[in-house]
């Protein structure tokens, strides 16, 4: 889905400049702080999506060019901006000023980029007003792999064994000059299949880093909650968080704007900007047309390592620190699995699917050891590749 490399500022227009992100600033627009009386539909609060989640309401809200609005927050510390296009923007007749503005990747100019952009982007239909939530930090997902050997140095082909990753994980060409700088998937949101596990988690996410010891990791997915009231069943939910080399970060932060269905089409990314030390998740659901971009500005560098990009299936940890049950999920289709990276200054970025890059297969396990001594949970099919795309498909084996 994500054709093009940019990373986007809400307060710059213009053509991206090269070896950097970004372009004109536009001057600075003063923010009206937030009232229940000035915008009332910013108070609008859904139902918690997990016990002690935090609701947050915006500080200030900006006009955009155009009619739309960006949401800030601060939200742990960290300043969170969400932009809102106006009602009625339509992406496929969107200037190039207008798409960057709103947080959409480029029109692409190559004939097949741009007839995949337009097949993605005619699903759009709105970005809802931003409905933000955090749980507290440590409860659970998106934490970093719990594996044998978790160091980039012997990164081989070989498949790498973990307690709560699944999926598959890609170094760049040069992880010191060249890391990665975006990585994006589409996946099916699996469907709620009956477990008898109480408790069982689950969630799918695409991130850069977080299995190269000291280093931080920025991932954005979905998961897969189980209710508090059992004749309802599990809750899916979209979400982003950032961790630094130590763990701290933003804790999970929910945006139950996007609304998650078991069947949906989810598609998602995570950027960095080396230049503004800024990182930008997008989480997009196709099969409704809703989209949510959010980006962070402050601190954002501690959270960034571009040393893995990373497509999984997570078996979450809970607030107690002890390894839920594994949902069963069934299977996870994933596609359009790509990473970027910039090849030098002049040079504008790379794209291309998992399989070109140098990669290896993460297995869940019981014990985080391989068969015999540890029993899978869930593991990747081989990859489907060509020359433009890399898929895959996570597969549930079993819940604990």
């Amino acid at each position: 889905m994500f054709t093009g490399m940019t990373i986007r500022r809400w307060k710059a227009i213009g053509a991206l400049a090269a070896g950097s992100y970004g372009g004109m600033a536009v001057a600075p627009q003063s923010g009206t702080p937030v009232s229940a009386a000035v915008h009332p539909d910013t108070f609008a609060v859904s139902a918690p999506p997990f016990p002690g989640a935090r609701h947050y309401n915006p500080k200030k809200v900006e006009p955009l060019p155009g009619g739309g609005s960006l949401y800030i927050y601060d939200v742990n510390g960290n300043t969170q901006e969400y932009p809102v296009p106006p009602k009625g923007f339509d992406p496929l007749t969107a200037t190039a000023t207008q798409l960057q503005e709103y947080g959409f990747p480029p029109r692409p100019t190559d004939p097949a980029g741009l007839a995949q952009w337009r097949s993605d982007w005619s699903h759009y239909r709105s970005t809802p007003t931003p409905d933000v939530w955090t749980v507290p930090e440590g409860e659970g997902l998106g934490s970093s792999p719990t594996t044998l050997s978790n160091v980039i140095a012997s990164f081989t082909n070989s498949p790498e064994y973990s307690l709560n990753w699944s999926g598959w994980e890609a170094t760049p060409p040069n992880p010191v000059y060249n890391p990665f700088d975006a990585v994006t998937a589409t996946f099916r949101q699996p469907i709620n299949y009956n477990t008898s596990c109480a408790q069982a988690r689950e969630s799918q996410w695409v991130g850069l880093g977080g299995s190269n010891p000291g280093a931080g990791l920025l991932q954005a997915g979905t998961s897969i909650i189980p209710s508090s009231i059992p004749l309802v069943g599990p809750s899916d939910h979209a979400w982003f968080m950032y961790l630094s080399a130590s763990g701290g970060g933003s804790g999970t932060v929910y945006v139950n704007n996007v609304t998650v269905r078991p069947g949906d089409t989810m598609a998602v990314t995570v950027q960095y900007s080396k230049t503004f030390k800024e990182a930008i998740f997008s989480v997009v659901n196709e099969t409704t047309g809703s989209m949510q971009p959010a980006k962070i500005t402050t601190n954002a560098g501690k959270y960034y390592s571009g040393t893995t990009a990373d497509w999984i299936t997570e078996r979450p940890t809970p607030y107690s620190g002890r390894m839920p049950p594994l949902y069963n999920f069934g299977s996870v289709s994933w596609s359009n699995t790509e990473a970027f990276y910039w090849k030098n200054s002049q040079q504008h970025a790379i794209e291309q699917p998992l399989g070109q890059y140098k990669n290896r297969p993460i297995i869940m396990t019981n014990n985080g050891m391989p068969p015999p001594a540890g029993s899978v949970l869930a593991e990747p099919t081989t990859m489907s590749l060509s020359t433009t795309a890399t898929g895959f498909t996570n597969k549930f084996h079993a819940c604990s």
